[in-house]
Formats: C-alpha cells, sequence, structure tokens
C-alpha cells in the first residue's frame, strides 16, 4: 500500500490529529503519471565565500541596481565584489537587527530604525563607493527604506508618518509627508509592492497608498481600501512574487501569517503553526527573508528568541522547517540571516559571525556542517486484505510485515563511506518514540536499491519518521507499507 507525504509540516494541537514533521526538506507537487503525488526534496546547503572582518551578525545584504554587492555586519559596511573580496565603506550604529537598503541607481541608502539627532541613516555613492552619514536636515531617520516610482520613501519610527525624497534626489522636501490615519495605531513599517505602498499598523489596520503626481507630498490614499490586519514584526515584511507577506496583529489576536495580494489580505498560516508560533516569546523581533529557487518561492519566518524557522513555499503552499545542527547535534535557526542574488550566486548573511555563504540546492552541508532531513509520515490506521486492497483497521491491531521508503539512492561519490538512513516509529500516537534504525541508502551506482525494514511488530496507531544526513542528492517520494489486521 502506498503511504504518500501530501501534508507537509503539520503537528496539530493534539498529536492524535497529526504529528507530521517536514525538516530541511520541501514537497514538489509531480505530473499526475509520477509515482507519488510530491517528492520531498533537500533544502539548499551553503558554501562559505567570504568573512567580513566585522565578526557581528550580518544585518544586510543588498545587491544594487549596477550590479554591486553590500552588506552590514556589526557596525561596518562592506562593498563585495565578484572575486568575494570584503571592502569596509564605513561604519554604522552597532546593533544586532536588521538595517534595510535601497537605491536609486546614483546613491545605495541604508538605514538601522534609529532617529535623529543620532547617526541613522547612511549613504554610498553608487560610482565612487564614497560612504556617508544621511545629514539632509529634513531626513527623520527610518525602520524602512524603500523605493518607488524615483523617491525613497521612509517610515518615521516611533510615529504614525511616512515621507519621502524628491525624486531621483537623497534630499528631502519638509512638506513631503503624511500619516497613517485609520486607525490610531502607530507606523510599524512599509513595503512598495506593485506600485503601491503598503503601510502597516503595529495593532490592527493597512493602509495602500499610491503615488498620485502630487506635490510636495507624491502618496496619496487607495479610497474606501483598508486592511484590517496589523504587523505584529516590523522585520516580518516581506515582497515575493506578486505577493506581501507578513506577521499580522488585529483586534482579534495576533501571530497569523498572512499574504497581501491587490487589495486584500489571505491567512497562509494553518492551525498548527498558529499554534507552534503562538508559543514563542519576543515575536517582535521576528525577521525573515525571501528567496526563490528552482520555481519555489520561500517565505523564511525567523524566530531569534525561540532559535526556530518556519518557511512557508508559495509555489505549493505548505510549510517546512529550516534548521542547522550544532556539534553537539542540538537543532538551531539556519545560519541564513538575510538574502539577496549577486553575481549569479543566491547569497546569504550569517546571523552570529560575519560570514558571507552562497546558499545553493546543488550543496548539500551547512558550510561543512551536515543537515539531517527528517519527515514524518501521517497516522497509519490502514491495512490490506486479501485482494490487496486498503481497508480501515477501526481501532483494531495492525500487524506491520515491512516498510519499503522511496528515496533516491546511489548518488553518493564517497566509495569508503556507505550512506545510511534511519527509520523509527511511534506506537503512542506521537508521544514517544523507539530507537532508530539503519538501512544502507547504496553506494555509487546502486541506483536500484530500496531502503526497508521487516517485521515492525503490531500496533493500532503508528507514525514512521525517516531521517538521513548524507551530504548527497536525495529525493524522497513516500513509502510502501504493508500490513494487515490481526489474524487476516
Amino acid at each position: 500500500m502506498k503511504a504518500p507525504l501530501i501534508g507537509g509540516a503539520y503537528q496539530a494541537r493534539s498529536i492524535i490529529a497529526d504529528a507530521q514533521r517536514c525538516l530541511n526538506l520541501f514537497p514538489e507537487v509531480n505530473n499526475k503519471d509520477a509515482p507519488f503525488e510530491t517528492t520531498h526534496y533537500p533544502t539548499p546547503g551553503l558554501t562559505l565565500l567570504t568573512t567580513l572582518a566585522s565578526l557581528g551578525p550580518v544585518r544586510g545584504v543588498y545587491t544594487a541596481s549596477n550590479g554591486d554587492l553590500f552588506a552590514c555586519a556589526g557596525a561596518s559596511v562592506y562593498y563585495i565584489n565578484s572575486s568575494w573580496g570584503a571592502i569596509a565603506l564605513g561604519t554604522i550604529t552597532y546593533g544586532d537587527t536588521p538595517v534595510s537598503f535601497s537605491d536609486n541607481n546614483v546613491y545605495c541608502v541604508l538605514v538601522d530604525g534609529g532617529v535623529p539627532p543620532a547617526d541613522c541613516g547612511w549613504t554610498i555613492n553608487l560610482s565612487t563607493h564614497a560612504f556617508a552619514v544621511w545629514s539632509d536636515p529634513n531626513f527623520l531617520g527610518g525602520g524602512r527604506v524603500v523605493i518607488d516610482d524615483t523617491f525613497f520613501v521612509l517610515n518615521q519610527p516611533g510615529t504614525q508618518f511616512f515621507y519621502h525624497s524628491e525624486s531621483n534626489l537623497i534630499t528631502f522636501n519638509g512638506l513631503a509627508i503624511a500619516a497613517k490615519t485609520d486607525y490610531q495605531d502607530l507606523l510599524s513599517t512599509i513595503i512598495a509592492n506593485r506600485q503601491n505602498l503598503w503601510l502597516f499598523g503595529t495593532q490592527r489596520a493597512t493602509e495602500l497608498w499610491y503615488n498620485a503626481g502630487g506635490s510636495p507630498m507624491a502618496f496619496q490614499q487607495v479610497p474606501s481600501i483598508t486592511v484590517e490586519h496589523g504587523c505584529l514584526a516590523k522585520y516580518s515584511a516581506q515582497c515575493i512574487g506578486q505577493g506581501v507577506f507578513w506577521l499580522g496583529v488585529d483586534e482579534q489576536g495576533s501571530a497569523m501569517v498572512w499574504r497581501g495580494e491587490g487589495y486584500a489580505a489571505k491567512r497562509v498560516s494553518t492551525f498548527a503553526i498558529e499554534q507552534a508560533i503562538q508559543k514563542y516569546a519576543d515575536l517582535e523581533n521576528t525577521q525573515s527573508f525571501t528567496y526563490q529557487i528552482g520555481g519555489h518561492f520561500f517565505y523564511v519566518l525567523i524566530f531569534p528568541t525561540a532559535d526556530k524557522c518556519w518557511v512557508f513555499d508559495e509555489t505549493v503552499g505548505l510549510w517546512h522547517e529550516w534548521c542547522w545542527i550544532d556539534d553537539n547535534g542540538e537543532e538551531h535557526r539556519p545560519r541564513a540571516n538575510c538574502h539577496t542574488v549577486a553575481y549569479g550566486k543566491h547569497i546569504v548573511g550569517d546571523w552570529e559571525d560575519g560570514s558571507i555563504y552562497e546558499l545553493s540546492p546543488d550543496v548539500y552541508t551547512d558550510a561543512g556542517d551536515p543537515i539531517i532531513r527528517v519527515r514524518s509520515w501521517p497516522h497509519l490506521l490502514f491495512g490490506i486484505d486479501a485482494q490487496g486492497q486498503p481497508i480501515p483497521s477501526d481501532g483494531k491491531l495492525l500487524i506491520h510485515d515491512q516498510f519499503i521508503a522511496d528515496i533516491q539512492c546511489g548518488t553518493t561519490t564517497d566509495a569508503d563511506n556507505e550512506p545510511f538512513c534511519s527509520l523509527r516509529w511511534s506506537d503512542t500516537r506521537g508521544a514517544s518514540w523507539g530507537n532508530a534504525v539503519q538501512q544502507s541508502l547504496g553506494n555509487t551506482g546502486e541506483y536500484l536499491v530500496q531502503p526497508q525494514w521487516r517485521q515492525l511488530g503490531m500496533a493500532r496507531d503508528r507514525i514512521y519518521e525517516l531521517s538521513w544526513s548524507v551530504a548527497v542528492a536525495t529525493g524522497l517520494n513516500g513509502a510502501y507499507v504493508n500490513s494487515r489486521l490481526m489474524g487476516k
């Protein structure tokens, strides 16, 4: 009997409903003639490209419109060339929170969320890489800076106001300022998407504005449009594809993930994801980034205090966990803290030590550290009858004769180290687990190997879980399970 994997990561409020884990794997929907509906592929691995002299956290990476790569680590800002040489340009206020970059083809600018009179904004001349404090008298700081129709647009931290620069310039008209007014919460952050500005409130309402060509304030609110969900975590708001994603808050509660498109918002978090997130502390410091690999658009939500990371794959509408394993075998949030595409590579910065990596689906370690992949199945409550047809157990004991993992094998290039995968199972509906049992994934070229386990005992309700950490290409379709009713 086929045992497919179709639900993504979903551990329900009660494990008796669902206890599926999908760690460092993401599902892809197959064509109708494929053996299984979905195949799970490894999340991308990391290759170290350079380590910045400032060993603080990488707070942002950004590719300017001229192709130059910039990064901020700790209090230092760098230009990184295509040979991965890092040149220090200047310093900003030290911190460990994200910075925001943008550019207008002439200047690259960045802000750190501070307000004057402290230095809180900086400019980089894209022709000379000259670095300077953003010192215009009408500069009011910013939690985020975006470019929209030749204007730099910023939110003024701690207020309801946003403002914009003069067209194609880094100077400001002090009258080019407006306030979010639909609800009297503060302005959390801003996003530019499809010629609209999304102004997220800190508690309940989000407004959409557009460039109406006015002067001195160019933008006006889209009439009669308010999204009734604010943004709980200002660093959670991101664009990907044609959508806007954020960790929401409203008058009914918080910690739901929303996707905005057009003038509407759709909930994309599941009950299971919300149950997990709402247990985490310090949700306001949640961070995020997005990336696209192989046609999959990923929205990455990082919870620094909880040391967790959840990823939504917009392409298939499913969630998975992403983690990094330390030398003691403990799980932590991934090393990646921010993302851009530069010099033909996906670039991410490390949240701890100033490392800059390439993120690649063809790499199967975290800069040499093993990556563990885990996928658990739904509750198995069916046996097969004498004709090979599934039959519900209805709470009766099932005898499990055989489990065959349909996983890609024979891809190792190391003849001295045979790769393995491990299977464990729970007969307590996910409350406890037995010891894992290993089987070979095949040596080089042994493509027809089928990892299988036999004489697996009896259970009324069983959950299987497969794991592996081999640094080779793999893909998991699902499994074939031979189970039968007691006495049948």
